[in-house]
């Protein structure tokens, strides 16, 4: 990476595949028994990253986690597990990463947000959507700041 930095180019970025890997509602015969409308949840969320600087590719995996509360924040038995991966193609991948003293490769902080970020978003509408029609109604995820989700781990 050269000493001046980058320009994110939107133009270069393309989001080239989405695929749902994991998807799981958990349903406790005690809340099916009593059901109750649920508002209040506890959300998790991890990542997992790899670079082709050949390809000039990039992948992003999200883990999510949703467990729905009653107002002493105890789980009501109504919980939901999505994994889903972003395959993007970064014209210009190479302009934003380095190796660090140990040889590994380090993906500047602004496009490794931007990247979290589209898929992100286009996480919160498929989760969305595919949990229409279930206990969790369409539930919408927090937004979140994608530097702290990359500080994370």
């Amino acid at each position: 990476m050269s000493k001046k930095k980058p320009r994110i180019i939107p133009e270069k970025i393309h989001l080239v595949s989405t695929q749902i890997f994991k998807a799981n509602l958990d349903t406790a015969d005690s809340f099916l028994e009593d059901p109750q409308k649920l508002s209040r949840f506890n959300f998790g969320i991890a990542k997992e990253m790899a670079f082709d600087l050949e390809r000039t590719m990039a992948r992003f995996r999200l883990y999510f986690t949703l467990e729905a509360q009653d107002d002493n924040d105890e789980p009501l038995g109504v919980k939901v597990e999505y994994g889903i991966e972003f395959h993007f193609k970064v014209e210009n991948l190479s302009d934003f990463t380095r190796e660090d003293g140990d040889g590994a490769l380090q993906l500047d902080a602004a496009m490794g947000a931007t990247l979290l970020g589209i898929a992100f978003s286009t996480a919160r509408g498929i989760i969305f959507e595919r949990t229409r029609g279930t206990f969790f109604d369409g539930v919408i995820l927090p937004v979140v700041d994608p530097f702290k989700v990359l500080e994370a781990d």
